[in-house]
């Protein structure tokens, strides 16, 4: 999958979402190749609606597959939160 030079993103729709996730297609097909999902700590999840998404940390895993008993991690990425460190806005 990340041979690929071109990848459509596409957000996932659910109700009363409290983390995202988004579809990772083939530009030219869009047949699904894969998914992003944000994973996140149960307390985290409940603590956004009243703190605010962007102060909160959060983790973004990459999955390679089109089913999720086939797919296969490739990278993820973290963020830290700012709510307790002072480093929100100004």
């Amino acid at each position: 999958m990340l041979n690929r030079q071109q990848y459509f993103v596409r957000e996932q729709v659910r109700l009363l979402k409290l983390s995202d996730g988004y579809d990772i297609l083939d530009p030219d097909t869009k047949i699904k190749i894969g998914e992003a999902r944000e994973e996140i700590s149960r307390m985290v999840k409940y603590l956004r609606p009243l703190i605010g998404k962007n102060m909160m940390p959060t983790q973004i895993a990459v999955y390679a597959g089109a089913e999720p008993a086939d797919q296969q991690l490739l990278f993820s990425m973290r963020r830290g939160g700012y709510f307790l460190s002072g480093q929100g806005g100004n």
